[in-house]
């Protein structure tokens, strides 16, 4: 079965979605505060990290089951910002 992740990175919480190919969830997970803005590129990275555990351990697999993922991440929307994700 396919698996796809979805992530909702904001300012003030982490939301990641797990759903199989049928649309169902599958999994859930929920953390702090994303936005590198406020909490630095290594907040935003924990706070995806946990999240994402939370969704995968909830649906019983691994990162390899995932077959695609989008990501909506505040305050990564300016070409400068980008670039330097990208380099990091």
């Amino acid at each position: 079965m396919n698996y796809y992740l979805g992530a909702d990175v904001g300012s003030s919480k982490t939301h990641i979605l797990i759903a199989d190919e049928k649309g169902q969830t599958a999994g859930v997970g929920l953390a702090g505060p994303g936005n590198h803005q406020t909490v630095g590129y290594e907040g935003m990275h924990s706070a995806l990290e946990e999240g994402v555990s939370q969704a995968l351990k909830e649906a019983g697999i691994t990162v390899k089951d995932i077959s695609g993922a989008g990501f909506g991440i505040s305050g990564y929307d300016w070409p400068p910002t980008n670039q330097k994700c990208l380099k990091s």
